[in-house]
């Protein structure tokens, strides 16, 4: 915890490709240390000496915290790899399907009527990216990681991948 460089650290492990439940133990036991920290004693006394542990239980506290932004960031960049795989191959359905269809035009409707089957028949897969996307947002919502919701966040491309 204290020695290890977090952003190399929590890199290496991103770049495993784990899971959101290797992602949710990863923060599960940070936020252990912090729940111990707020349970844990302040003040210890040895005889007639009162050790005040308050700076080293925030600091404690404080590394806990940085390890789990860091790893927030490994599943948020996995969250916006999903998003932009899913979302690139719904726009690319979406332009077969608004091809202009000449009278004479077969193949071009034979693309626009397998596009439409592709969409149809991926109606699972998008309630599965969805449910994958959602899910990574509720384990750090569940491990008091706050999103900042601007532009550059993936919230408003759920919108679109719910509908």
């Amino acid at each position: 915890m204290w020695q290890d460089d977090k952003k190399q650290t929590c890199q290496s492990f991103s770049a495993t490709n784990p899971s959101i439940v290797k992602y949710d133990e990863k923060l599960a036991e940070f936020s252990e240390i912090e729940a111990q920290m707020e349970l844990a004693a302040r003040y210890v006394d040895i005889g007639c000496i009162r050790l005040n542990l308050e700076p080293l239980m925030s600091k404690i506290t404080a590394h806990a915290v940085e390890w789990k932004w860091h790893l927030a960031q490994g599943v948020i960049a996995a969250s916006k790899k999903e998003m932009k795989t899913y979302l690139w191959s719904m726009w690319g359905l979406q332009a077969d399907v608004d091809q202009v269809v000449e009278d004479d035009d077969l193949e071009t409707l034979k693309q626009v009527l397998q596009a439409i089957v592709k969409i149809r028949h991926s109606n699972t897969d998008r309630e599965v990216h969805a449910f994958f996307i959602q899910e990574n947002y509720r384990t750090m919502k569940a491990h008091k990681i706050k999103v900042i919701k601007n532009k550059n966040c993936i919230q408003p491309f759920l919108i679109i991948l719910l509908k």
